[in-house]
Protein backbone atom coordinates (compact mmCIF):
# COMPACT_ATOMS: atom_id res chain seq x y z
CA UNK A 1 0.00 0.00 0.00
CA UNK A 2 1.35 3.42 -0.82
CA UNK A 3 2.44 5.65 1.68
CA UNK A 4 0.73 8.22 0.39
CA UNK A 5 -2.65 7.16 1.71
CA UNK A 6 -4.14 8.63 5.19
CA UNK A 7 -5.07 5.17 7.58
CA UNK A 8 -8.70 5.61 6.33
CA UNK A 9 -7.99 4.85 2.64
CA UNK A 10 -5.55 2.06 3.48
CA UNK A 11 -8.60 0.64 5.81
CA UNK A 12 -11.09 1.08 2.97
CA UNK A 13 -9.17 -0.80 0.58
CA UNK A 14 -7.94 -3.47 2.86
CA UNK A 15 -11.41 -3.82 3.98
CA UNK A 16 -13.06 -3.80 0.65
CA UNK A 17 -10.45 -6.29 -0.90
CA UNK A 18 -11.12 -8.56 2.15
CA UNK A 19 -7.13 -9.18 2.39
CA UNK A 20 -5.85 -11.57 4.90
CA UNK A 21 -2.24 -11.08 4.81
CA UNK A 22 -0.30 -7.75 4.09
CA UNK A 23 3.34 -6.85 3.64
CA UNK A 24 4.82 -4.00 5.04
CA UNK A 25 7.91 -2.19 6.45
CA UNK A 26 8.79 1.32 7.68
CA UNK A 27 5.70 3.17 8.86
CA UNK A 28 3.24 1.64 6.75
CA UNK A 29 3.71 -1.66 9.01
CA UNK A 30 3.62 0.10 12.23
CA UNK A 31 -0.11 2.14 10.52
CA UNK A 32 -1.15 -1.68 9.32
CA UNK A 33 -0.80 -3.27 12.88
CA UNK A 34 -2.61 -0.62 14.75
CA UNK A 35 -5.28 -1.07 12.09
CA UNK A 36 -5.73 -4.77 13.21
CA UNK A 37 -7.42 -5.65 10.09
CA UNK A 38 -5.34 -8.93 8.93
CA UNK A 39 -2.27 -9.88 9.59
CA UNK A 40 0.64 -7.65 8.93
CA UNK A 41 3.84 -9.13 8.41
CA UNK A 42 7.04 -7.00 8.70
CA UNK A 43 9.93 -6.90 5.58
CA UNK A 44 12.64 -5.01 6.64
CA UNK A 45 15.38 -5.65 4.03
CA UNK A 46 18.73 -4.84 6.26
CA UNK A 47 17.27 -6.67 9.52
CA UNK A 48 17.77 -9.88 8.90
CA UNK A 49 15.37 -10.72 12.18
CA UNK A 50 12.07 -9.42 10.58
CA UNK A 51 9.29 -12.24 10.08
CA UNK A 52 9.71 -11.90 6.72
CA UNK A 53 13.71 -12.28 6.70
CA UNK A 54 12.87 -15.60 8.78
CA UNK A 55 10.32 -17.00 6.16
CA UNK A 56 12.43 -16.59 3.55
CA UNK A 57 15.89 -18.61 5.10
CA UNK A 58 13.51 -21.24 6.19
CA UNK A 59 11.34 -21.51 2.95
CA UNK A 60 11.86 -24.87 1.26
CA UNK A 61 13.30 -24.70 -2.47
CA UNK A 62 11.63 -27.46 -3.87
CA UNK A 63 8.25 -26.56 -3.33
CA UNK A 64 6.15 -26.11 -6.88
CA UNK A 65 3.94 -23.79 -6.44
CA UNK A 66 0.26 -23.73 -7.75
CA UNK A 67 -0.65 -22.91 -11.42
CA UNK A 68 -3.49 -20.59 -12.22
CA UNK A 69 -4.63 -20.02 -15.79
CA UNK A 70 -3.88 -16.66 -17.62
CA UNK A 71 -7.40 -15.72 -17.53
CA UNK A 72 -8.38 -16.39 -13.77
CA UNK A 73 -7.78 -13.18 -11.23
CA UNK A 74 -4.51 -12.32 -10.88
CA UNK A 75 -4.84 -8.96 -9.17
CA UNK A 76 -7.29 -6.34 -7.51
CA UNK A 77 -6.42 -2.52 -8.84
CA UNK A 78 -7.93 0.69 -7.09
CA UNK A 79 -8.83 2.86 -9.21
CA UNK A 80 -6.85 6.47 -8.15
CA UNK A 81 -10.43 7.71 -6.16
CA UNK A 82 -10.14 11.46 -7.34
CA UNK A 83 -13.88 12.25 -6.73
CA UNK A 84 -15.26 9.53 -4.28
CA UNK A 85 -14.02 5.60 -2.93
CA UNK A 86 -11.71 3.70 -5.40
CA UNK A 87 -13.34 0.63 -6.74
CA UNK A 88 -11.57 -2.14 -6.89
CA UNK A 89 -10.73 -3.44 -10.80
CA UNK A 90 -9.70 -7.02 -11.25
CA UNK A 91 -7.17 -8.01 -13.73
CA UNK A 92 -5.77 -11.68 -15.22
CA UNK A 93 -2.35 -12.19 -15.50
CA UNK A 94 -2.73 -11.95 -18.99
CA UNK A 95 -4.03 -8.53 -18.57
CA UNK A 96 -1.30 -7.88 -16.45
CA UNK A 97 1.58 -8.69 -19.26
CA UNK A 98 0.26 -7.66 -22.19
CA UNK A 99 1.00 -4.24 -22.26
CA UNK A 100 4.22 -5.25 -22.18
CA UNK A 101 4.56 -7.37 -24.60
CA UNK A 102 3.05 -4.80 -27.08
CA UNK A 103 5.44 -1.45 -25.75
CA UNK A 104 8.05 -3.74 -25.18
CA UNK A 105 8.18 -4.05 -29.41
CA UNK A 106 9.30 -0.19 -29.56
CA UNK A 107 12.85 0.86 -29.78
CA UNK A 108 12.35 2.58 -26.59
CA UNK A 109 12.16 -0.71 -24.30
CA UNK A 110 14.67 -3.23 -24.95
CA UNK A 111 17.74 -5.28 -23.61
CA UNK A 112 20.04 -3.32 -20.93
CA UNK A 113 17.33 0.30 -20.72
CA UNK A 114 17.56 1.70 -17.40
CA UNK A 115 13.54 1.82 -16.90
CA UNK A 116 13.21 4.66 -13.47
CA UNK A 117 10.28 3.77 -11.51
CA UNK A 118 9.29 6.71 -8.90
CA UNK A 119 6.00 6.83 -8.38
CA UNK A 120 4.46 4.15 -6.30
CA UNK A 121 4.45 0.19 -7.05
CA UNK A 122 0.98 0.39 -4.97
CA UNK A 123 -0.50 2.16 -8.24
CA UNK A 124 -0.82 -0.92 -10.55
CA UNK A 125 0.00 1.01 -13.85
CA UNK A 126 2.85 1.76 -12.28
CA UNK A 127 3.31 -2.06 -11.66
CA UNK A 128 2.81 -3.15 -15.41
CA UNK A 129 4.80 -0.09 -17.07
CA UNK A 130 7.71 -0.99 -14.18
CA UNK A 131 8.89 -3.99 -13.14
CA UNK A 132 6.59 -6.41 -15.55
CA UNK A 133 7.91 -4.46 -18.58
CA UNK A 134 11.05 -4.79 -18.16
CA UNK A 135 11.00 -8.43 -16.84
CA UNK A 136 9.69 -8.92 -19.89
CA UNK A 137 12.17 -7.00 -21.98
CA UNK A 138 15.31 -7.50 -19.94
CA UNK A 139 16.09 -4.35 -19.11
CA UNK A 140 16.81 -3.23 -15.70
CA UNK A 141 14.50 -1.47 -12.86
CA UNK A 142 15.89 0.98 -10.83
CA UNK A 143 12.76 1.98 -8.30
CA UNK A 144 13.18 5.25 -5.68
CA UNK A 145 10.46 7.16 -3.35
CA UNK A 146 12.29 10.51 -3.98
CA UNK A 147 9.75 12.96 -5.47
CA UNK A 148 11.10 16.31 -4.21
CA UNK A 149 12.49 17.65 -7.50
CA UNK A 150 16.37 17.77 -6.52
CA UNK A 151 16.79 14.38 -4.97
CA UNK A 152 14.81 12.78 -7.69
CA UNK A 153 17.31 14.78 -10.03
CA UNK A 154 20.17 13.75 -9.12
CA UNK A 155 18.96 9.97 -8.43
CA UNK A 156 18.28 10.44 -12.33
CA UNK A 157 21.95 11.03 -12.57
CA UNK A 158 23.23 8.64 -9.88
CA UNK A 159 22.08 5.65 -12.04
CA UNK A 160 22.12 6.80 -15.54
CA UNK A 161 18.64 6.56 -15.54
CA UNK A 162 17.32 6.50 -19.40
CA UNK A 163 13.37 6.06 -19.44
CA UNK A 164 10.74 6.93 -17.04
CA UNK A 165 7.28 8.21 -16.14
CA UNK A 166 6.37 11.58 -14.14
CA UNK A 167 2.89 13.26 -13.46
CA UNK A 168 3.01 16.30 -14.87
CA UNK A 169 3.65 17.83 -11.12
CA UNK A 170 6.56 16.90 -11.26
CA UNK A 171 7.36 17.78 -14.77
CA UNK A 172 6.54 21.18 -13.16
CA UNK A 173 9.24 20.96 -10.48
CA UNK A 174 11.91 19.97 -12.23
CA UNK A 175 11.42 22.88 -14.76
CA UNK A 176 10.96 25.33 -11.72
CA UNK A 177 13.80 23.72 -9.36
CA UNK A 178 17.03 26.43 -9.49
CA UNK A 179 18.89 23.47 -8.14
CA UNK A 180 17.94 20.65 -11.22
CA UNK A 181 20.05 21.29 -14.31
CA UNK A 182 20.55 19.56 -17.85
CA UNK A 183 23.31 17.32 -16.63
CA UNK A 184 21.12 15.70 -13.88
CA UNK A 185 18.77 14.92 -16.41
CA UNK A 186 21.48 13.79 -19.15
CA UNK A 187 21.08 10.70 -19.52
CA UNK A 188 17.12 10.66 -19.33
CA UNK A 189 16.20 9.53 -23.38
CA UNK A 190 12.91 9.05 -23.01
CA UNK A 191 10.26 10.59 -20.15
CA UNK A 192 6.36 9.97 -20.57
CA UNK A 193 3.43 11.89 -18.46
CA UNK A 194 0.04 11.14 -17.79
CA UNK A 195 -2.18 10.78 -15.32
CA UNK A 196 -3.83 14.02 -14.92
CA UNK A 197 -4.10 16.95 -17.80
CA UNK A 198 -0.76 18.11 -19.08
CA UNK A 199 0.00 21.84 -20.98
CA UNK A 200 1.72 21.99 -24.21
CA UNK A 201 3.51 25.21 -22.14
CA UNK A 202 5.13 22.75 -19.67
CA UNK A 203 6.31 20.50 -21.97
CA UNK A 204 8.10 23.45 -24.24
CA UNK A 205 9.56 24.42 -20.90
CA UNK A 206 11.11 20.95 -19.90
CA UNK A 207 12.36 20.63 -23.35
CA UNK A 208 13.82 24.08 -23.40
CA UNK A 209 15.51 23.39 -19.97
CA UNK A 210 16.74 19.89 -20.28
CA UNK A 211 16.86 19.23 -24.28
CA UNK A 212 14.33 16.56 -24.41
CA UNK A 213 10.63 16.59 -24.56
CA UNK A 214 8.07 14.56 -22.51
CA UNK A 215 5.75 12.54 -24.55
CA UNK A 216 2.02 12.23 -23.44
CA UNK A 217 0.28 8.99 -22.55
CA UNK A 218 -3.68 8.50 -22.01
CA UNK A 219 -4.75 5.31 -19.79
CA UNK A 220 -6.85 4.41 -16.97
CA UNK A 221 -6.68 1.58 -14.40
CA UNK A 222 -9.30 -0.40 -16.25
CA UNK A 223 -7.70 -0.87 -19.45
CA UNK A 224 -5.06 -1.76 -17.63
CA UNK A 225 -2.32 1.13 -18.22
CA UNK A 226 -1.65 3.18 -21.42
CA UNK A 227 -4.25 3.37 -24.29
CA UNK A 228 -2.91 5.98 -26.34
CA UNK A 229 0.85 6.76 -26.66
CA UNK A 230 2.18 10.06 -28.91
CA UNK A 231 4.50 8.44 -31.38
CA UNK A 232 8.23 9.13 -31.46
CA UNK A 233 8.19 9.12 -35.63
CA UNK A 234 5.70 11.73 -36.55
CA UNK A 235 3.82 15.18 -35.63
CA UNK A 236 0.63 14.76 -34.11
CA UNK A 237 -1.46 17.64 -33.45
CA UNK A 238 -1.26 19.98 -30.44
CA UNK A 239 -2.78 18.42 -27.31
CA UNK A 240 -3.34 14.90 -28.66
CA UNK A 241 -2.54 11.99 -26.75
CA UNK A 242 -1.46 9.96 -29.80
CA UNK A 243 -2.49 6.67 -31.33
CA UNK A 244 -4.14 3.58 -29.38
CA UNK A 245 -1.93 1.05 -28.57
CA UNK A 246 -1.41 -1.90 -31.46
CA UNK A 247 -3.82 -4.60 -29.46
CA UNK A 248 -6.60 -2.05 -29.02
CA UNK A 249 -8.81 -0.06 -30.67
CA UNK A 250 -10.90 4.24 -29.19
CA UNK A 251 -14.41 4.52 -30.60
CA UNK A 252 -16.60 7.44 -29.53
CA UNK A 253 -20.31 6.93 -28.84
CA UNK A 254 -23.08 9.15 -28.26
CA UNK A 255 -25.48 9.00 -25.67
CA UNK A 256 -27.46 5.33 -27.05
CA UNK A 257 -24.01 3.79 -27.13
CA UNK A 258 -24.36 3.94 -31.29
CA UNK A 259 -20.18 4.76 -32.95
CA UNK A 260 -19.53 7.71 -34.31
CA UNK A 261 -17.32 8.86 -37.18
CA UNK A 262 -13.79 10.32 -37.41
CA UNK A 263 -13.90 13.69 -35.36
CA UNK A 264 -16.82 13.63 -33.53
CA UNK A 265 -17.16 14.21 -30.15
CA UNK A 266 -18.43 11.57 -27.47
CA UNK A 267 -17.85 8.95 -25.19
CA UNK A 268 -14.45 7.35 -25.72
CA UNK A 269 -14.64 3.60 -25.40
CA UNK A 270 -11.87 1.30 -25.70
CA UNK A 271 -12.08 -2.39 -27.46
CA UNK A 272 -9.75 -4.70 -29.35
CA UNK A 273 -7.76 -3.93 -31.98
CA UNK A 274 -9.66 -5.50 -35.08
CA UNK A 275 -6.59 -5.33 -37.70
CA UNK A 276 -2.61 -5.92 -36.94
CA UNK A 277 -0.81 -8.91 -35.32
CA UNK A 278 -2.29 -8.11 -32.11
CA UNK A 279 -5.93 -8.09 -33.50
CA UNK A 280 -8.07 -9.76 -31.16
CA UNK A 281 -5.73 -10.51 -27.99
CA UNK A 282 -7.12 -7.75 -25.80
CA UNK A 283 -9.76 -8.73 -23.29
CA UNK A 284 -11.32 -6.58 -21.23
CA UNK A 285 -10.90 -6.27 -16.51
CA UNK A 286 -12.61 -9.03 -15.37
CA UNK A 287 -14.98 -6.38 -13.46
CA UNK A 288 -14.71 -4.53 -10.37
CA UNK A 289 -14.97 -6.34 -6.77
CA UNK A 290 -17.83 -6.33 -5.21
CA UNK A 291 -19.40 -4.50 -8.06
CA UNK A 292 -21.85 -5.66 -10.55
CA UNK A 293 -23.98 -3.57 -11.28
CA UNK A 294 -20.80 -1.34 -11.97
CA UNK A 295 -19.46 -3.68 -13.97
CA UNK A 296 -22.39 -3.98 -16.11
CA UNK A 297 -22.34 -0.22 -16.75
CA UNK A 298 -18.34 -0.01 -17.31
CA UNK A 299 -18.69 -2.91 -19.91
CA UNK A 300 -21.87 -2.40 -21.67
CA UNK A 301 -22.11 -2.78 -25.04
CA UNK A 302 -18.66 -4.77 -25.85
CA UNK A 303 -16.57 -1.63 -24.80
CA UNK A 304 -14.67 -0.34 -22.09
CA UNK A 305 -16.33 3.02 -21.28
CA UNK A 306 -13.74 5.31 -19.77
CA UNK A 307 -15.77 7.49 -18.58
CA UNK A 308 -13.63 10.33 -20.98
CA UNK A 309 -15.27 12.46 -23.18
CA UNK A 310 -13.17 13.44 -26.66
CA UNK A 311 -12.95 12.66 -29.95
CA UNK A 312 -10.27 10.62 -32.70
CA UNK A 313 -9.01 12.95 -35.75
CA UNK A 314 -8.56 11.55 -39.13
CA UNK A 315 -4.90 10.82 -37.77
CA UNK A 316 -6.28 8.20 -35.70
CA UNK A 317 -5.24 9.93 -32.45
CA UNK A 318 -6.93 10.18 -29.35
CA UNK A 319 -8.06 13.97 -27.89
CA UNK A 320 -9.38 14.00 -24.34
CA UNK A 321 -11.38 16.90 -23.30
CA UNK A 322 -12.00 15.64 -19.91
CA UNK A 323 -13.95 13.56 -17.39
CA UNK A 324 -17.80 13.16 -18.54
CA UNK A 325 -18.84 12.81 -14.56
CA UNK A 326 -16.92 16.80 -14.32
CA UNK A 327 -18.92 18.44 -16.87
CA UNK A 328 -20.22 21.79 -16.15
CA UNK A 329 -23.66 22.53 -17.48
CA UNK A 330 -23.43 26.91 -17.85
CA UNK A 331 -26.65 28.67 -18.80
CA UNK A 332 -27.19 25.34 -20.99
CA UNK A 333 -23.23 25.56 -22.22
CA UNK A 334 -20.91 22.74 -21.65
CA UNK A 335 -17.42 23.87 -19.73
CA UNK A 336 -14.93 20.68 -19.34
CA UNK A 337 -12.77 21.97 -16.29
CA UNK A 338 -9.77 20.53 -18.15
CA UNK A 339 -9.70 22.55 -21.16
CA UNK A 340 -9.75 25.73 -18.66
CA UNK A 341 -7.16 24.25 -16.31
CA UNK A 342 -4.87 23.76 -19.18
CA UNK A 343 -5.39 27.30 -20.16
CA UNK A 344 -4.48 28.80 -16.11
CA UNK A 345 -1.73 25.77 -16.01
CA UNK A 346 -0.11 27.86 -19.26
CA UNK A 347 0.42 30.89 -16.72
CA UNK A 348 3.98 31.29 -15.30
CA UNK A 349 2.30 32.07 -11.87
CA UNK A 350 0.16 29.61 -11.76
CA UNK A 351 1.92 26.58 -9.73
CA UNK A 352 -1.41 23.90 -10.08
CA UNK A 353 -5.17 24.42 -10.89
CA UNK A 354 -8.85 22.81 -10.22
CA UNK A 355 -11.73 23.50 -12.03
CA UNK A 356 -15.45 23.03 -10.45
CA UNK A 357 -18.57 23.82 -11.12
CA UNK A 358 -20.50 25.61 -8.40
CA UNK A 359 -24.56 25.98 -7.96
CA UNK A 360 -25.77 29.31 -9.12
CA UNK A 361 -29.46 30.73 -9.28
CA UNK A 362 -29.79 32.27 -12.57
CA UNK A 363 -27.19 29.83 -14.75
CA UNK A 364 -27.17 26.63 -13.27
CA UNK A 365 -23.81 26.12 -12.56
CA UNK A 366 -20.69 28.47 -12.68
CA UNK A 367 -16.91 28.47 -13.52
CA UNK A 368 -15.12 28.60 -10.47
CA UNK A 369 -10.86 27.90 -10.57
CA UNK A 370 -9.10 26.67 -7.54
CA UNK A 371 -5.60 28.06 -7.89
CA UNK A 372 -2.22 27.18 -6.22
CA UNK A 373 -0.37 30.35 -7.08
CA UNK A 374 3.90 30.19 -7.56
CA UNK A 375 4.50 34.08 -7.99
CA UNK A 376 3.06 37.40 -8.47
CA UNK A 377 -0.53 37.70 -10.28
CA UNK A 378 -3.62 39.06 -9.86
CA UNK A 379 -7.17 37.55 -9.68
CA UNK A 380 -7.91 39.92 -12.19
CA UNK A 381 -4.72 39.20 -14.27
CA UNK A 382 -5.84 35.48 -14.27
CA UNK A 383 -9.24 36.18 -15.23
CA UNK A 384 -8.39 38.45 -18.06
CA UNK A 385 -5.61 35.41 -19.51
CA UNK A 386 -8.38 33.22 -19.51
CA UNK A 387 -10.80 36.08 -21.14
CA UNK A 388 -8.21 36.34 -24.27
CA UNK A 389 -7.72 32.69 -24.50
CA UNK A 390 -11.55 30.83 -23.93
CA UNK A 391 -15.11 31.24 -24.82
CA UNK A 392 -17.01 33.69 -22.39
CA UNK A 393 -18.56 31.51 -21.05
CA UNK A 394 -15.75 29.18 -19.74
CA UNK A 395 -14.01 32.27 -18.70
CA UNK A 396 -14.25 31.44 -14.19
CA UNK A 397 -16.47 33.73 -12.90
CA UNK A 398 -14.36 33.08 -9.59
CA UNK A 399 -10.95 32.14 -8.38
CA UNK A 400 -10.25 30.82 -5.42
CA UNK A 401 -6.48 30.50 -3.96
CA UNK A 402 -4.83 27.64 -1.88
CA UNK A 403 -1.86 27.17 -0.54
CA UNK A 404 -1.38 23.40 -1.94
CA UNK A 405 -4.39 21.93 -4.22
CA UNK A 406 -4.56 18.14 -2.35
CA UNK A 407 -3.42 15.10 -4.50
CA UNK A 408 -3.21 11.51 -4.73
CA UNK A 409 -0.74 9.25 -5.44
CA UNK A 410 -0.69 9.82 -9.18
CA UNK A 411 -0.66 13.86 -8.91
CA UNK A 412 -4.39 14.13 -9.63
CA UNK A 413 -6.10 16.73 -7.87
CA UNK A 414 -8.68 15.28 -5.71
CA UNK A 415 -11.81 17.29 -6.55
CA UNK A 416 -13.75 15.77 -3.38
CA UNK A 417 -11.17 17.55 -1.09
CA UNK A 418 -11.17 20.76 -3.49
CA UNK A 419 -15.20 20.80 -2.39
CA UNK A 420 -14.23 20.36 0.47
CA UNK A 421 -11.72 23.44 0.95
CA UNK A 422 -14.45 25.43 -0.92
CA UNK A 423 -16.92 24.56 1.88
CA UNK A 424 -14.73 25.91 4.46
CA UNK A 425 -13.84 28.83 2.61
CA UNK A 426 -17.27 29.90 2.31
CA UNK A 427 -17.88 29.46 6.17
Amino acid sequence: MGRSLAAPEKAFILTDAGVTLALADGDTSEELHELGLCRVIDVFPSDASCEWAKMVGSAQPDIIPPVRGAFEPALIAYTSGTTGRPKGVIHSEHNLLLPGAVLSTGQEFGLGVRVGVCLPLAIPNMLVMGPLMTMQTSACCVVTDWTRASALAAWVQEHSIESMTLVPTMLYDLVHDEKVTAEHLASLRYVQTGGAPWSLTLLDRFEVRFGKRPVGTFGLTEAPTCVALEPRNRQIAPGASGPPNAHLRVVVVDSDGDELPLGSRGALCVGPATSGPWAGVYRFMLGYHGRPEASEEVLAGGLLHTGDHGWVDDAGDVHIEGRASELILRGGANVYPAEVELVLSEHPAVAGVAVLGLPDERLGEVVVAIVQVAGEVTDEALVGYCRSRLARYKVPARIVRVGVLPRNSMGKVVRGDVRALLGMEAS
